[in-house]
């Protein structure tokens, strides 16, 4: 996404945000689903407001909670206004660019808007449900908010939804933890090693196994599934 602005001359971009940059944030992988691009909304804010001098001022939703938020002034200067422009993308209800949208509001921005493209708005009972919404924005399992919904037990749910279910705690923290250094570090968050004693640990892949070596374990297995049968 990107943030532009009108001048005689024409338009400018004021600033610019993409998903592929949340991997200097901590997210290695998936940057193209809805919390992604939630994480990258909120990144623009930031960017935003940091430049233009009002990251203090404007805060937004430090706790991502999926409820329906709308920035107020608050001090000498307005919030920043902007419009959301789809272009040729489709407004379909859950769509990722409205994930966007949310992101950039909850970090600060001012954008005309209402819940009836979020996920959890039932058209239908004209409802919204901040609560299926923030687990879209922490990346949980759509089978594992079904079965919720349906007071299922974990027996009815499958094994890899159950081993999501598990560590969704894990999932919550550390999308947590991007969208915080995002918050600190709008630019580009200082090297981030996982560290131990003091020293910065990296990844060390294991060397190959030498070709011989695999081949006699292969004939060992060979051997003994024949002395099996």
């Amino acid at each position: 996404p990107r943030s532009s602005t009108l001048a005689i001359s024409g338009d400018f971009v004021l600033e610019s945000a993409y998903g592929h940059e949340l991997a200097n944030f901590g997210l290695k992988v998936g940057h193209s689903n809805y919390a992604a691009c939630y994480a990258t909304g909120l990144l623009l804010a930031r960017r935003v407001l940091t430049k233009l001098g009002m990251d203090q001022d404007y805060q937004g939703v430090t706790a991502a909670d999926g409820a329906e938020y709308h920035v107020e002034a608050d001090g000498e200067r307005s919030p920043f206004r902007a419009y959301l422009d789809i272009g040729l993308a489709r407004a379909t209800t859950g769509a990722n660019i409205f994930g966007v949208l949310k992101g950039a509001v909850d970090g600060g921005l001012d954008i005309p808007h209402k819940c009836k493209r979020f996920p959890g708005y039932n058209a239908e009972e004209k409802s919204y449900d901040a609560d299926a919404h923030r687990a879209r924005i922490f990346g949980l399992p759509r089978l594992l908010l079904d079965g919720r919904a349906r007071g299922e037990g974990p027996g009815s749910l499958p094994a890899p939804v159950l081993r999501l279910r598990r560590c969704r705690h894990h999932l919550r923290g550390h999308r947590g933890h991007v969208r915080a250094r995002a918050r600190r570090y709008p630019r580009q968050p200082p090297a981030h090693h996982c560290c131990q004693g003091g020293q910065a640990q990296l990844f060390q892949p294991e060397e190959a196994e030498p070709q011989a070596k695999r081949k006699e374990r292969v004939a060992t297995k060979k051997a003994v599934m024949t002395n099996r049968l």
